[in-house]
Formats: C-alpha cells, structure tokens, sequence
C-alpha cells in the first residue's frame, strides 16, 4: 500500500495542527471517488470490445440464472431514461431524471440512484413501481436466486425477495460485523468482508460456510475459487500466497509464492502468473497443478477453451493460437480480438470488423463508430460513435434497430453492497485495544520508525521534515467499510536534511551543496490517529466514538484533565498525554486523537467550540436529531498556551 505524507506542523500555530490530517483524509476519499467515476468510464468502452457479462457479472461454466434483460438509455443526452432490449425494443422510455443512476434489468429488477446517493429497487415493467420496503435506500445489490441485498439508513445489510419481503440480516460473525457482501450469488455462494478486512462466503440462507479468513478472494464459479492470504516474508515484506478453494472451504492447494492467480475459475482453469521477475502466464486446473505453459512472448490472455486460446504479445497485437501446440490460427496483427458467438470482433487500424476462425472477413464495421463491444447476453453488438450515441448490431454487423441511442453503459457495473451500520462501541474498543501510555498499536515512543517510510521515499522528500504518515493496518490498527485509521508517526528529528561543505578561496568563504541524507535513527516522538467515519449519522456517530473512546482510556487508567461532554477531551497517564478532538467539515468527520509527552499541546475548550460552530454548517436544521448546544465543561483547568513539536 501507498504511504501519504502528510504537511508537517506548523511553527506559527499557537497550538497543534489537525487540518493537515483532515486534508489528508478528504484527498483520500476524493481519490476513491475518482476511482469510482474512472470504473464507470473503463466499463463503458470495455477496451473497446469484450464479452461484458463475462468481466462484470460473471460468465460461468454453471447457470447463476443472471442475464441482463433490458439496459437503460435515452434518446438524446438531455432526455431521461427508459429501457430498451436486445432486439431494440422499448419496455419504457422517459422515465427517470437524466442525472439520475440506473442499473440494466436483471431478473425483472432494477437500481435506480439518486442525486443524493439514495437507491431504490423497482420491477422491470412498463409502469415500473418501487419493491415494497426498498425506497432510497444507502445500497443494493442484484435480484439472484430470488433475493437481493439491500441495506437501509444505518442499518446492516438485508435481503428480500421481489415482493419486498425480508429473508435475513448479516448479523456480526463470531463478534465482527459483516460489512460488505457481494452483489450477486455464484455458485449459490456470496462473498462477505468482515471488520477485520477479511473475506468468507455464505449460502443463501445467510449461513457463513466458509469462514471469514483471507484478505482477498474470488466469486465462485463452476465449485471452485482462489483466495489469498498475506503473511510476511524473512525480509518483513508482505506477500500474497493464493489457495485453491471449493465450496465447503476446503484449500485444495497452497500455491508457491511465485505464482499469483489472474482470473476466477474459467472453462475448467484458472489463468495465473508464475515467476517473480519475468512471469509468465500459465494455466491451472482445480487442483493447482499446472496444465499450460504459455510462450514467453505471450503478455495477455482475454479467452481461452480447450481448442484455442486469445493472446497479446510484447509488441501489443492480439491473434489466436492452439491451446494443444500453440500453433497459428490467427497471426498476431489485430490492436484486439474477443470471441463472439458467431466468430470474432477484432480492430485494426483504428476499424472494426468481424473475422470468422480462419481470419476471412464477414464485414468491415462503420468507419464512425469509436468503440464497438459484444454484450455476451444478448448475443449483440453494441456500437459507440464519437457522440455516444449506440447502435445495436447483430453478429453479421447488421443494424438491429435503425434508431441511435445513449445507453447507460455504467448500468452493468455491479459494486459490492456495503452496511450502513456503525457500531461505536465494538469500534471504539478496537482502537482503543491498540492505544497504551507507551504508544499506538505496533509502534511505541522512542521506537527507531526509519523502516516504516516508504520504500520509494526519497530524502529530498523529507527533507526538514519530522511527520510521516502510514495506513492504520500496517501498525495494527483496524480499519472498516465505515471508518478509516491512519497513523501519523511525529520524530524527534528531521527525517532528512541537507548537508553543505564549506571553501574558502582567497579571503571568500563558499558554502557548497553535498546532497540530502536520511537520519536513520529517527525515533518516534508523537502520534496522530485520524478516525474517518463515512456513515448516514456521520457526526453522531462521531460523537458515539468519541465518549465510548473517552470511557474506555479512562478505564485503561487514565485520568481527565478536560472533558468537553466526554466528546473532546484530554486525558493523562504516567506523563503521557491523550487528545481526542472531533473535526468536521462538508467533506470529513474526523475524530483526531494524539498521543504526546507534552502538555498544553491542544486547547480542548477553543477545538471543541470550533468543532460545535462548523457542524451546525453541515447539518441542515430538519436533519437533526440530536443535541448541539454547546456545554459548559464539567471541569474547570487552565488551559495555558499550546507549544508546537520544535
């Protein structure tokens, strides 16, 4: 994981400088919602072709009973959105805000999200209405084996069925909460993240069959899956170790740490890398052995079958070889090439056309169309001209409908469904667990905290500075789906620093640049640990975590110098001192909590009047549901002036 580095403090600040934390944290969460946008955009042109129900939804050697029915669209950029079919037929037209969210028509059902984030579930008919109970909710998923999750303001994930009728909740497995869950079964089996980071799977009784225990996994698919679990070289580097899994949890195979799976499990293979400088891509069975060496040449594989397989090689064209002996059928020439049901689409030369399995050409494409993509369930084409508008094709490149659309290609993502449950106390003692007077989590005062930067640090980078920062995970601290841990780590000296020589010619003294040098006994001085909650109640929630993190320090032994409502305040034990200060803005709630050796470092009366006077900014009058009268401190201690770390 990448380190942030965070402003260091400032010496004009009269006491310490919690904006940097709160920076750093929006950019974060400004970052993933760039991430989201660019998700959208790539899955939209697909790389200019691709089975997209393969790559989205999940092609599967078994039937999952999932197939996109309708896609939603509109006819010009400034209409709303209705839904159309394979064969260019309307179910609706004109129905939804144009700036609105919609999903495709999965097993008569689709999403629906509005300006505020708010998802509602409807059936897939020509007067659509609202499933009963499923109105703007926080998150849904897709209708599969009948039911759906769903997950409603500050509550855990459900799943209903299509009358609106609750089926189960994900309650907390073996005392962590479940909080995320994939949106579809596969195999009858879907994935579930816990608040530890960790993955499992249920059934669709809810029942966890496979325990929540690797950091990563894949769907299932025809009874088998990878997973991963990360463990720690003799370097103390992290490495990935991928599992072969079926669907009674059972690891079939411990893979060599060299080898890391590529794909879910596919035409009865797993596509995988092997080798840990030059990899190369190989094929392997359920039981991990492996069945295919690919030529070194070969950089990318997009379909493969027993017969034949798709390649890229190192000079970035695609063909198609032999699965038995590599052999020729398709020479290496095209910029793509994805299989069809009828043959293939293949680009060249900025033009798409449609070859058959010994490369003649059935029909060169229009010249105006930008993209083209064969959707795998409707057995189609989709054609994107520079304006974006879609032409519906068939396999002979023939126009299905001889009307241009906007099709709402961001409709056939599908995200994992996330709770909107915040359980203050169980958080509020995960991080408190890991807080003691000698430090936070893993890392201690006076600890030596050079291995932590970076490893692509430079010194110039740090150059006269003494704060760095490093996820909340990598020092054992938690994080979850709807709260965030960083740790900045503040050093008794610069990080690095610039170093001069001195000549003198003549009676001229010249002061001479020899580089900058890391401080390799840099040791840790102070901590900052910014909590991002990102839930519907976002500042009562805060404020939950606060006076639960408040009462458990106090039980741990410390005792109270300032308590503002037990919200902000500043404890001591053994002359080490704990701030804890709400801070609040219209992107972050954040709860800072600092770790020092000094005193005064925070005027807890002036953070938390600050803090009470920005929220009431971002809580609109009718939204409130809790007090926010400022209270007068119950404790009456001079606060003198606060000192910066110089």
């Amino acid at each position: 994981m990448e380190n942030k580095e965070l402003s260091n403090v400032s010496n004009n600040n009269e006491v310490l400088d919690l904006s940097s934390e709160t920076k750093e944290i929006n950019k974060k969460k400004s970052n993933k919602k760039k991430w989201l946008i660019l998700s959208a955009i790539i899955l939209g042109l697909i790389l200019v072709g691709g089975a997209v129900y393969y790559f989205v939804l999940g092609k599967s050697n078994t039937s999952n009973k999932l197939k996109i029915e309708y896609l939603p669209f509109k006819s010009e950029k400034d209409e709303n959105w209705g839904m159309i079919g394979a064969d260019g037929k309307v179910l609706f037209k004109d129905e939804f805000d144009k700036n609105y969210s919609v999903s495709s028509v999965i097993n008569g059902v689709f999403n629906v999200t509005n300006k505020k984030g708010l998802v509602s579930v409807y059936t897939a008919t020509e007067k659509p209405q609202i499933i009963n109970g499923c109105e703007d909710l926080k998150d849904a998923g897709v209708m599969s084996e009948g039911i759906i999750p769903i997950v409603r303001k500050g509550e855990r994930i459900k799943y209903v069925n299509g009358n609106g009728k609750e089926y189960f909740t994900l309650t907390p497995y073996k005392g962590h909460e479940i909080e995320e869950v994939s949106p579809v079964f596969h195999d009858k089996l879907a994935y579930i993240k816990t608040d530890e980071g960790k993955y499992g799977f249920i059934n669709t009784s809810g029942k966890v069959v496979i325990g929540p225990k690797y950091d990563e996994v894949s769907v299932f698919n025809g009874g088998y899956a990878w997973a991963v679990k990360k463990v720690k070289n003799k370097d103390n580097k992290e490495e990935d170790i991928y599992y072969i899994i079926n669907k009674s949890g059972k690891e079939i195979k411990k893979l060599k740490k060299d080898i890391n799976i590529e794909s879910r499990y596919y035409n009865n293979y797993f596509l995988a890398s092997m080798g840990e400088k030059d990899k190369q891509l190989v094929l392997l069975d359920k039981n991990g052995n492996i069945f295919k060496k690919f030529p070194s040449k070969i950089t990318n594989i997009n379909d493969y079958d027993n017969k034949t397989y798709i390649y890229k090689n190192k000079e970035d064209k695609w063909g198609i070889n032999t699965m038995k002996d590599d052999k020729t059928i398709i020479r290496a020439k095209y910029d793509v090439i994805y299989k069809t049901d009828n043959g293939y689409l293949a680009k060249k030369n900025d033009k798409f056309l449609l070859i058959d399995e010994k490369d003649n050409k059935i029909k060169e494409l229009d010249e105006s169309y930008e993209y083209v993509f064969y959707l795998d369930d409707w057995k189609n084409l989709i054609a994107i001209d520079k304006d974006e508008k879609c032409e519906l094709l068939n396999l002979k490149g023939e126009e299905i409908s001889k009307d241009s659309y906007i099709l709402g290609l961001d409709g056939l993502s599908v995200g994992a469904v996330t709770s909107d449950y915040f359980d203050a106390t169980s958080v509020a003692k995960l991080i408190t667990d890991k807080i003691t007077d000698t430090g936070i989590g893993n890392i201690h005062f006076n600890d030596n905290v050079f291995s932590l930067l970076p490893e692509y640090a430079s010194p110039y980078s740090y150059s006269n500075k003494n704060t760095f920062q490093v996820y909340g995970s990598e020092c054992g601290l938690p994080s979850g789906n709807k709260y965030s841990t960083a740790l900045s780590i503040i050093t008794n000296k610069a990080i690095a620093q610039e170093h001069y020589s001195y000549e003198t010619y003549y009676y001229w003294t010249y002061k001479s640049y020899e580089g900058t040098y890391f401080n390799k006994d840099i040791k840790a001085e102070a901590f900052m640990l910014p909590v991002s909650v990102e839930t519907s109640n976002a500042i009562k929630d805060l404020e939950t975590l606060a006076k639960n993190i408040y009462s458990n320090m106090k039980a741990k032994g410390f005792k109270v110098i300032v308590s503002e409502s037990g919200i902000a305040s500043k404890l001591s034990k053994n002359g080490t001192f704990l701030y804890i200060v709400p801070l609040v803005d219209e992107n972050s709630t954040i709860l800072e909590i600092v770790l020092a050796k000094k005193d005064n470092l925070v005027d807890i009366k002036e953070k938390f009047k600050e803090y009470q006077k920005e929220k009431e900014k971002y809580i609109p009058e009718e939204e409130r549901d809790y007090d926010i009268n400022v209270t007068d401190s119950a404790t009456e201690v001079a606060v003198e002036s606060a000192t910066t770390w110089y």
